[in-house]
């Protein structure tokens, strides 16, 4: 069924079964949630940063995949969007950001416009 990923400043993720709002997996963190979101369109991974790191998990099992420097989220303010396959879009201020998440890590996109 479908579920709902969600940060909070108690340090955890959770992901939630909404047609019925029951929790079924906590993600514990060192710090506070500053943002979270579905990576894969299956919702199989979750990515979250927390404490100037990007995390990768698997949303079935939370289990780690992979954690990345994410010094450069540490303005974002609200969450992170998948927009497509393994892309996700930052926005801090006036700035707009759009990265590729792949086994590498993350790369910024060439500027759409």
């Amino acid at each position: 069924g479908k579920r709902i990923v969600s940060g909070s400043m108690d340090n955890t993720v959770k992901i939630w079964v909404a047609a019925t709002g029951a929790a079924v997996r906590t993600i514990d963190h060192s710090e506070y949630v500053t943002s979270v979101g579905f990576l894969s369109w299956d919702g199989a991974k979750i990515l979250s940063v927390s404490d100037d790191l990007v995390r990768i998990w698997d949303s079935d099992t939370g289990m780690l995949l992979r954690m990345m420097d994410g010094s450069i989220f540490s303005l974002v303010e609200g969450p992170l969007r998948r927009t497509s396959g393994c892309h996700i879009l930052t926005a801090s201020g006036d700035e707009l950001l759009v990265f590729e998440v792949s086994e590498h890590g993350l790369s910024t996109e060439p500027d759409p416009a």
